[in-house]
């Protein structure tokens, strides 16, 4: 198994995940500041992605599922051990990607920034899921993907690096490929 920011060529069998390891010191000020303010979402890292025409929604779910299956990052949640913040890599985590039409609204721009307003405010449950997703349809051709990560598993470039491979195995899905994705 080989890993590059946090993708693996496979997903590992759960014998061969790694017991739960300390914070790194930039994660534990993370969530060191996440405990100080619970009730915001300081360190939740939002990128949207406008999708120009034909989208085809269930290849883009099994896409994204191939991604999270692959990613150790999206996999990790924290979890306390004798009250210590601990990351572990879970064998598998739900990757629903919901999706949200607002392209039957009088002005679908207006309703998707009232949603993303609304949206972006929610918390991460540490514990559960470090990720959360969407996909807004504003019109038949035209999409918004919604990609909220917290800072503990990510940064820009590792934003740069799902889109691309999201991309690839969106591709893959499409032709029907997708056990070919590394």
């Amino acid at each position: 198994m080989s890993s590059t920011n946090g993708f693996t060529e496979t997903a590992p069998p759960a014998q061969e995940l790694p017991a739960q390891s300390n914070l790194t010191r930039s994660q534990f000020l993370f969530w060191m500041g996440q405990q100080i303010a619970p009730d915001t979402p300081l360190y939740n890292m939002i990128q949207t992605f406008t999708i120009q025409g034909a989208l085809d929604l269930a290849a883009f779910r099994r896409a994204f599922r191939a991604v999270v299956d692959r990613s150790d990052a999206l996999r990790t949640t924290i979890l306390m051990q004798n009250g210590v913040p601990q990351q572990q890599v879970q064998a598998t985590l739900p990757a629903p990607v919901e999706l949200v039409d607002l392209s039957s609204s009088g002005d679908p721009e207006s309703a998707y920034h009232a949603w993303l307003a609304e949206r972006k405010t929610r918390l991460l449950a540490l514990d559960q899921q470090l990720f959360d997703t969407a996909l807004v349809r504003l019109a038949p051709n035209r999409h918004v993907w919604y990609l909220c990560q917290h800072h503990l598993i990510t940064d820009g470039g590792s934003f740069a690096l799902v889109y691309k491979k999201m991309s690839e195995f969106y591709a893959l899905a499409l032709a029907d490929r997708l056990d070919e994705a590394p």
